[in-house]
């Protein structure tokens, strides 16, 4: 068996199964907790345009397998195999992504396409600092009813 690591053993710690040393994707926790804030396009049915809607879980993973082979071209097939999907319904998943501007593939002849997924990660960090500046402003709307409260009380309190 491997050496423990740190990764391992966190791992073991948490789930009692030992893993021998592999490939880790390390992925921010925010992304899991707010993909589902990044509206897709969705495709017309028929002559009645549909409206966009949350990303879907499965296209979420369809990302994290890109980022998984960051550096490599996997084809479609691949993480198709790796996600136990056919490859039509992985291609719908990129296309939703794509067309969202989301995705940028480079399509090559003889040769499989190349992913970059850059702007999917811009449109996560511009969701992460809106919750950052929301946050603040609720901290300082609360704070501004604090010391609403407590100037009322100490208008009414009285010493001896």
């Amino acid at each position: 068996m491997a050496e423990e690591t740190e990764v391992t053993k966190k791992w073991s710690d948490v789930w009692g199964v030992p893993l021998d040393e592999g490939e880790y994707t390390s992925f921010p926790n925010y992304f899991y907790d707010h993909y589902h804030k990044i509206l897709l396009p969705r495709p017309d049915r028929g002559d009645v345009p549909q409206p966009a809607s949350p990303m879907k879980p499965v296209e979420f993973m369809f990302i994290h397998h890109l980022m998984r082979h960051e550096g490599e071209s996997p084809s479609l097939k691949t993480i198709a195999q790796e996600m136990g999907m056919s490859i039509q319904m992985v291609r719908e998943y990129k296309k939703a992504i794509e067309g969202a501007g989301l995705l940028k593939v480079t399509y090559r002849l003889h040769d499989t396409s190349t992913y970059d997924l850059e702007d999917f990660i811009l449109a996560m960090k511009a969701l992460e600092e809106e919750a950052i500046e929301e946050a603040r402003v609720a901290e300082e709307e609360k704070q501004r009813e604090i010391d609403e409260r407590t100037r009322a009380m100490m208008g009414k309190w009285e010493p001896d």
